[in-house]
């Protein structure tokens, strides 16, 4: 049985206005699968899964307030089953690149994370169907960075580590960080 995959993109900024005409702008993504769930990707203050389920689908999350939406994408049906991205959903909510803790506004962000998923659960026929203009933004910031002086001011900001341990990090009592270097070497 197929699964509808549907990819909604918000608008975050009134300045998409102005820069439409060169594709660019910033926006929220998030899935919807099979009309379902509603999963997207996001920062919070405490250390938890990054990847969240919507109250409800097809809504204006919340936390966006009084932003729009930009456009609905059908990127689906997909080959997969509803019970299959589930699988693949938790396997992305168990890692470590996806808390909420590696989310950066400019290169690992909810746009990224949908993305990647689609990337994780479409063949690669039905991935054509992802709308890949969404990523121009996160595009031209990591050009910026790697051009600027940023990435040698800023510890801890290089953008193709997307994911990374945060020094204010709380570890787990069982979780031992292990040294790269032991002494002696």
């Amino acid at each position: 049985m197929k699964t509808k995959l549907c990819l909604k993109v918000y608008d975050l900024s009134p300045l998409n206005k102005s820069f439409r005409w060169i594709g660019i702008g910033a926006f929220h993504t998030s899935l919807i699968i099979d009309n379902k769930i509603e999963v997207y990707y996001g920062y919070s203050d405490e250390y938890q899964c990054g990847i969240y389920q919507a109250d409800s689908v097809g809504g204006i999350p919340d936390f966006l307030g009084e932003m729009s939406l930009y456009g609905s994408y059908e990127l689906g049906p997909i080959t997969k089953s509803l019970p299959d991205c589930r699988k693949v959903l938790n396997h992305f909510m168990a890692s470590l690149k996806w808390n909420c803790l590696s989310y950066s506004t400019f290169f690992h962000n909810c746009n990224s994370f949908t993305y990647e998923f689609c990337k994780a659960i479409c063949n690669s026929q039905e991935f054509l169907r992802y709308p890949t203009w969404i990523l121009r933004g996160e595009q031209l910031f990591r050009f910026i960075f790697k051009i600027s002086l940023s990435q040698y001011l800023i510890p801890f900001t290089d953008p193709n580590i997307a994911y990374r341990p945060r020094l204010d990090q709380q570890i787990n009592e069982n979780e031992k960080e292990t040294p790269l270097l032991s002494p002696g070497n």
